[in-house]
């Protein structure tokens, strides 16, 4: 389950790369009036319609706090080999502003086209990935990614589960819990 805003603000940035290509970069984030939980369910359905229009990767640096332990659960909602999750192992500190800042580091990376190696060589700059103690991503091309990750989820399956209820007359009708009470 993820927890999100129910209102939230969207800041997008666009450059025009050396090589010409557009960049395109949208920084999402709710503002102070409430929230709600997005199960993995309805997470899914978002994935495989954005799957079923583009074909690039949607890469989610998850910078909760030991999120390896939802990144499982995540990427089986997801469905998709479109769906690149880079969760951590430790604790984040997500929000800062100094040149040092994990996240920071990671993006600066990614949005210059780094790949993970160099990525975990510039996340060396910080202090708390240097001691393993916070601040650690793992990334789809480490073993510990694929003991913890890809070991654990497979190959995504998708199971539909209808659940039906004889009215007493010889008819078989959907069953609703919601209908039920």
């Amino acid at each position: 389950m993820f927890r999100m805003g129910t209102k939230g603000r969207v800041i997008r940035g666009e450059k025009v790369l050396p090589d010409g290509q557009k960049e395109i970069v949208e920084l999402v984030y709710p503002t102070a009036e409430g929230s709600t939980l997005l199960n993995n369910n309805e997470f899914g359905q978002w994935m495989s319609e954005r799957a079923s229009k583009s074909k690039q990767d949607l890469v989610y640096f998850n910078s909760s706090c030991w999120s390896d332990h939802k990144a499982t659960y995540e990427i089986a909602a997801a469905n998709t080999a479109r769906f690149v999750n880079i969760p951590t192992t430790t604790m984040m500190l997500t929000f800062s502003t100094r040149d040092t800042n994990a996240m920071r580091l990671t993006l600066d990376a990614f949005r210059n086209k780094k790949d993970y190696s160099t990525m975990r060589s510039e996340l060396q700059k910080n202090e708390g990935y240097q001691s393993g103690k916070m601040n650690h991503f793992i990334f789809p091309d480490e073993q510990e990614y694929v003991d913890k990750i890809t070991s654990v989820v497979g190959h995504p399956i998708s199971i539909n589960t209808q659940i039906t209820v004889d009215d007493g007359k010889g008819h078989v009708l959907p069953y609703s819990l919601e209908s039920a009470h």
